[in-house]
């Protein structure tokens, strides 16, 4: 009606329809809410930033890097770190997490971030050239970032925490093995208690009695996994 020239309110289109017995049925809308939050979850990721201080002659320093997380496979990829998250760093970053979905093929058309001052215009530009909508959040709104946030807490509770760091080069390695770890081998509540990435939804049940299981230890064996002996 609107291209037609007629402005007409939400409230008289709802009435005509209702009117015109054409309202909604109980069965009009088959999905459950589970599928419902599926179905979106499989087209966004988040982003945030996190930091770790650092020891240095100087006394301690925050040194940066960039998350993000999948929110349908929960998969997460995790940036080199830096003293001084420049606008032309973060740019550099989101060009490496476009090169490894690529790899991965995983498609990215929807990022959400927050406000923070340390993402750029150039940030931005990097993700709407693929032709991916940046999503900004309102301001003072943490838990629309709940996935990320929460990622980033398990990423300084379960293995952070446990050290400290020396040298940029000693956290980037931390960061590889814990983006490894997380993605590979550590059980995801929100994936049926497997890891985000794994060969199967259904894995073959292993008779304990038959199989010997080794205990993989990782950084200094701060983390462990198991399987079964080769």
């Amino acid at each position: 009606m609107r291209r037609l020239g007629h402005n007409v309110s939400r409230q008289t289109v709802k009435n005509v329809i209702v009117q015109a017995g054409l309202g909604p049925q109980p069965h009009d809308y088959p999905d459950t809410w589970t599928d419902f939050l599926k179905r979106h979850a499989a087209t966004l990721w988040q982003c945030d930033f996190a930091c770790k201080k650092k020891w240095t002659v100087k006394g301690l320093v925050d040194v940066y890097f960039l998350v993000f997380i999948h929110i349908g496979t929960r998969r997460v990829w995790i940036s080199p770190c830096t003293e001084h998250p420049t606008g032309e760093w973060s740019a550099q970053q989101a060009r490496n997490f476009l090169m490894h979905i690529q790899d991965e093929d995983l498609p990215c058309t929807h990022l959400c971030r927050d406000n923070d001052t340390k993402y750029v215009t150039a940030f931005d530009s990097v993700f709407e050239a693929t032709g991916c909508k940046v999503k900004r959040t309102t301001p003072m709104s943490p838990n629309l970032q709940a996935h990320v946030e929460r990622v980033i807490q398990t990423i300084k509770h379960e293995v952070l925490n446990a050290f400290c760091i020396v040298s940029d080069s000693h956290l980037n390695h931390l960061l590889r093995v814990t983006q490894d770890w997380y993605n590979f081998r550590r059980g995801h509540s929100a994936r049926d208690h497997l890891p985000p990435i794994r060969d199967s939804d259904t894995p073959a049940t292993i008779d304990l009695t038959k199989h010997k299981l080794i205990c993989v230890e990782e950084l200094g064996g701060h983390l462990k996994s198991y399987r079964t002996a080769a």
